[in-house]
């Protein structure tokens, strides 16, 4: 499983046009929170991470996004090492694994 954190940079309102952000909210995969001016964020699920780049690839076709930035990933280290010719669970040489770094919850801020 892959999970997603995006901000979707929206154009304001044209006529005629649809809200961008029903499209977003009829997806089951994607939960959407509340909207600061033109960003709107989304929490993304899906199955693998090809799914989730063709699912960012969708959303930036959705008339009225203008961006789509993605500020977090994370994906399930089993499924990432299962998935042929994927870049994911693969590191360069001197890279450091994601295991080395601490999570969010062990992180403590000021």
């Amino acid at each position: 499983m892959v999970i997603s954190g995006l901000v979707v940079v929206l154009r304001g309102p044209s006529p005629g046009e649809a809200n961008p952000a029903d499209s977003l909210r009829t997806d089951p995969r994607m939960t959407l929170g509340h909207a600061i001016g033109a960003n709107l964020p989304l929490v993304m699920e899906t199955e693998d991470a090809r799914s989730a780049q063709v699912l960012v690839d969708e959303v930036r076709e959705i008339p009225g996004v203008l961006h789509v930035d993605v500020a977090f990933i994370e994906i399930d280290p089993d499924d990432a090492a299962s998935q042929p010719g994927s870049a994911f669970g693969r590191r360069r040489a001197g890279e450091r694994p994601a295991s080395d770094f601490p999570s969010a919850a062990t992180c403590t801020f000021p």
